[in-house]
């Protein structure tokens, strides 16, 4: 019991004539009415960022058409009420009411991204210039053309281009154009 619990009970000993256990038993029934509209609020809070994180999740699986959301989302669209284009059809109060957006996985999705990704042996190089690989290999060969690239490039790359396709694990080099328009890797 903390200090203020302490003072309550006093006031209320003094407003029912030293009988403790009633004001004892209103702190506990408050404490419950308040436990009660936190544990609401936090559901409706967390309901809230459910939806924008679900609203951004679409889109970029809607625009990207390749990757683990697009792949979570064609697997889950009767269960999440979606059509074809990802847009939502149920209502959202069926979707408060549904206890399925509650262990949503959008979290476990890019963690696993990450992990995957920072854990990654796989070389990634893209070019300075444009350039085509798909006919003319030889060119990784010329050193001076190509750059290691930054973090934010290889997850991109990699969700984009490897991952999705489910590629080879024997991947050790991967080499791509400053365009993206064609890449080649080596096993």
């Amino acid at each position: 019991m903390n200090q203020f619990d302490i003072q309550i009970l006093l006031i209320f000993k003094q407003i029912f004539k030293g009988h403790r256990e009633l004001g004892e038993k209103i702190l506990y029934i408050l404490k419950q009415t308040d436990i009660e509209l936190i544990r609401k609020d936090y559901i409706e809070t967390h309901f809230y960022n459910w939806l924008i994180g679900d609203l951004v999740q679409r889109k970029t699986a809607h625009d990207s058409q390749i990757g683990s959301r697009v792949d979570f989302y064609d697997k889950n669209k009767k269960i999440l009420g979606l059509n074809h284009t990802y847009t939502r059809t149920k209502g959202l109060m069926d979707c408060f009411k549904s206890p399925w957006w509650k262990t949503m996985n959008y979290i476990i999705l890019s963690r696993r991204l990450i992990n995957e990704t920072i854990n990654s042996e796989i070389d990634i190089k893209v070019s300075n210039i444009p350039v085509n690989l798909n006919h003319n290999t030889e060119i990784i060969l010329v050193s001076d053309l190509w750059r290691k690239v930054t973090f934010k490039e290889k997850v991109h790359i990699l969700d984009k281009y490897i991952y999705c396709d489910h590629i080879d694990d024997r991947i050790v080099e991967v080499y791509i154009s400053c365009d993206y328009s064609s890449f080649c890797y080596l096993l």
